[in-house]
């Protein structure tokens, strides 16, 4: 499957710009690959969200994961239900060496 990276296209659009500020072009693609890469992250935060209040945690990891790697608006969040999912699974973890 062809994983594309908006954020680095939109990177090399902003690149293009600095360059050529009136590349009406470049300006249309990189708010089409911004738009793309806002959408797949709010995709990816929204799978997890929902996993996570399923009490889904493990399933629920690799999408905030891939929040926190894309460097999306909902990053805070997203760290922040990976550090709360790893306290669940570590406690588990200990009710079940008990």
């Amino acid at each position: 499957m062809i994983q594309l990276n908006y954020n680095l296209a939109a990177f090399y659009y902003r690149k293009m710009l600095e360059k050529k500020i009136s590349d009406s072009y470049a300006l249309r693609r990189l708010k089409e690959a911004e738009h793309a890469q806002k959408r797949i992250c709010k995709s990816y935060f929204t799978y997890g969200e929902q996993l996570f209040y399923r009490k889904d945690y493990l399933n629920s990891k690799p999408f905030y994961e891939k929040v926190v790697e894309q460097g999306c608006n909902f990053t805070p969040i997203a760290r922040e239900r990976l550090l709360q999912i790893e306290k669940i699974v570590n406690s588990k973890k200990k009710d079940v060496d008990k």
